[in-house]
């Protein structure tokens, strides 16, 4: 990354004078006084130099000092409007102004756009949150002015010339990402000849809010504010202010950082991605069903692989969400976020914010990381260990844009991270430490339904599965093999014979093991259900036994079927390859009379999911995954997701 260079920066002001002004910053050329309580008067001057003796003549000047932001949330600043000026310094459930961390790269220069020389073009000024200086004709002569910015090293300020291009005006300077010192000019003269005309200026952010903790604990702590200050000076050097004392020369705008909105389930999807299996292997045929299953879903989303990254673990190596603030007319402006995990993994050369910012960055494409330390954490924090709860309210407790869930283990930066975007906060944990992976996606999943919540929960169910196989062994299918066809191995050896239903009855550690992840997934599903007031008829079983791995580390014996992908009406859901009875599989069958018909009321017409049985066996089954954890889906910003709206 270049760092800034103010004077290239600072280029096409019309005005040779205002280019002298702004060229002066910091500010240095007048003074930093503060308002006397009682207010000033403008005197007369025989001289214009600040040190001279002053007529004690007193002129009534109303001075015309004022900023307006988009605090009607319309995405214009409109001066006079009356939303804008009266709520320019709240920010609440209908009013404030609010701005982007700009860290997507409109000119594909590699370089997020914060650190850029210039806004390079339109596309990149749409990324500014609007700010407008009122024009004041009447600007009396040797008057000065100077404009701050706090905090100055979270955000810059850029002014537009007469030629629509853009120049630096105040704020954060150099390269100054991640917890690097920012060389933040905080005070700069404002030209006088852009008071006199009015100026269009434009604010970005440099990060998103990092941190919920307090400014003592945590050096990373920003309240996520920013505060812009225009104060105009008599050529005494004091603020103006009318003879009553009653208009002060100096107006105050805040504005609030958008947090980091993660994806869910419900979320409106049009792109997912999974690593492609070369050749004609069995493990191609992962991508064979899923583009099958995309051609199902129709052209709202569209299908990627990839092969410029070793991990196929898709799911686990970043994960998706939004950034976004009002644009004009009912759109919103923002970007996709791409949230990298803190290592690398299955001898990845690279890191994956490495690849994220080689392959993702790009218009309105974040490459993003929170943690502190590469190679940092553990399974704990790949991405199939954090998801989102969808939007619901319970009692007094409203949360519309739902809640982070993860499971156990999180760095602390994450945490603090999540509870920093506040509006998908506090997050929900459930305990996954039982697990040899450790993902809350093997055991929790949501489609959505035709019910006043809208979704219903699905969950691993070893009990049900237990009873499943008990009930054909009693109808005489004992004999019956389960995964036919397929290579099955128990941990890392591979087994001598077929299992079947009698030798599944039959295997004690099995059935145990089963029955012990049963109380598990029933306590992490207990608590989920009293904290968004599920009820019964909400959660929605889903069948396949557990082993154990000699380690108290539990994984899927069978396909996890919970742990799947789910695109609108649509579940990608692992191939069961369970035992054929009547020529049917029965856990597919299973599977297809749960989630596929009306009896549960599930999809958004209550008509049933639409099933697409993914075979993952030999691409990730075989080595503790399924669907979800090898797909990831990303949406864009969309004006459902108002955040602004919410009180936080």
């Amino acid at each position: 990354m270049r760092s800034l260079s103010k004077n290239a920066a600072l280029r096409a002001l019309t005005v040779p004078a205002a280019l002298a002004a702004l060229c002066c910053a910091p500010l240095g050329c007048s003074s930093s006084s503060t308002t006397p309580s009682g207010g000033t008067t403008v005197t007369t001057d025989a001289s214009s130099d600040l040190g001279s003796k002053t007529d004690t003549t007193t002129v009534a000047v109303t001075p015309v000092i004022n900023l307006t932001v988009d605090s009607s949330r319309d995405g214009v600043a409109k001066a006079g409007d009356k939303d804008d000026e009266d709520f320019e310094t709240v920010f609440d459930a209908t009013h404030g102004a609010s701005f982007l961390p700009n860290l997507d790269d409109d000119d594909s220069n590699r370089i997020e756009d914060f650190y850029d020389e210039t806004i390079p073009n339109d596309k990149a000024a749409e990324d500014l949150a609007p700010l407008l200086v009122q024009a004041w004709k009447d600007v009396p002569e040797g008057a000065t002015a100077k404009l701050t910015v706090e905090p100055s090293d979270k955000a810059r300020i850029w002014a537009k010339f007469s030629d629509g291009t853009w120049g630096w005006l105040a704020g954060a300077q150099g390269v100054c990402d991640g917890s690097a010192e920012c060389n933040g000019v905080g005070e700069v003269a404002f030209p006088i000849d852009l008071l006199k005309s009015g100026a269009e200026l434009g604010l970005e952010g440099r990060q998103f809010r990092m941190s919920a903790s307090t400014k003592d604990t945590d050096p990373l702590f920003w309240d996520g504010q920013v505060t812009v200050t225009l104060t105009v000076y008599d050529k005494n050097g004091l603020p103006y202010s009318t003879a009553a004392g009653t208009d002060k020369g100096t107006d105050k705008v805040v504005l609030r950082v958008a947090p980091w909105l993660q994806n869910g389930n419900l979320s409106e999807f049009d792109n997912f991605k999974s690593m492609s299996f070369s050749g004609k292997g069995n493990s191609a045929a992962f991508n064979t069903d899923l583009v099958a299953a995309k051609k199902a879903i129709g052209d709202k989303v569209s299908y990627d692989t990839y092969t410029y990254y070793i991990d196929r673990w898709t799911q686990d190596w970043y994960q998706t969400g939004t950034v976004q603030i009002p644009g004009p007319g009912g759109t919103v402006r923002g970007a996709r976020v791409y949230n990298a995990r803190p290592f690398a993994n299955n001898g990845a050369p690279k890191m994956p914010i490495v690849v994220l910012k080689d392959k993702f960055l790009g218009p309105d494409k974040i490459a993003l990381k929170v943690y502190w330390k590469d190679n940092s954490g553990s399974s704990f924090d790949s991405h199939g260990n954090h998801d989102l709860l969808p939007g619901y309210t319970n009692g007094t407790a409203s949360y519309p844009l739902g809640r982070i869930l993860t499971g156990s283990g999180i760095l602390p930066e994450t945490m603090d991270f999540y509870a920093a975007q506040r509006v998908q906060a506090p997050v929900v944990v459930v305990n996954t430490t039982w697990l040899a992976v450790g993902h809350c996606d093997e055991i929790l999943s949501y489609v959505p339904a035709k019910t006043p919540r809208g979704w219903k929960l699905l969950y691993g169910n070893d009990k049900m599965a237990i009873e499943m196989f008990t009930q054909l062994q009693k109808d005489g299918n004992g004999a019956v093999e389960l995964f036919a066809g397929r290579t099955v191995y128990r941990g890392d050896a591979q087994m001598k014979t077929q299992p079947t239903i009698d030798t599944v009855m039959a295997d004690a550690d099995l059935i145990q093991s089963s029955q012990a992840a049963h109380v598990k997934t029933d306590a992490a599903v207990e608590l989920v259900k009293g904290e968004l007031g599920l009820t019964e008829d909400e959660l929605v079983p889903i069948p396949f036994l557990t082993e154990d791995l000699s380690t108290n580390e539990m994984i899927a014996w069978q396909p996890g079927t919970v742990n799947s992908l789910v695109m609108y009406d649509h579940i990608m859901v692992p191939n069961t390859y369970g035992p054929i009875v009547g020529g049917a599989d029965v856990f597919a069958k299973d599977l297809q009379d749960r989630l596929g018909t009306d009896k549960l009321g599930l999809g958004s017409d209550g008509k049933g999911m639409k099933v697409h049985l993914i075979d993952d066996w030999y691409g990730y089954h075989l080595n503790m995954g399924e669907v979800h954890c090898g797909t990831n889906p990303e949406q864009p910003p969309s004006a459902k997701l108002a955040w602004w709206k919410i009180v936080h």
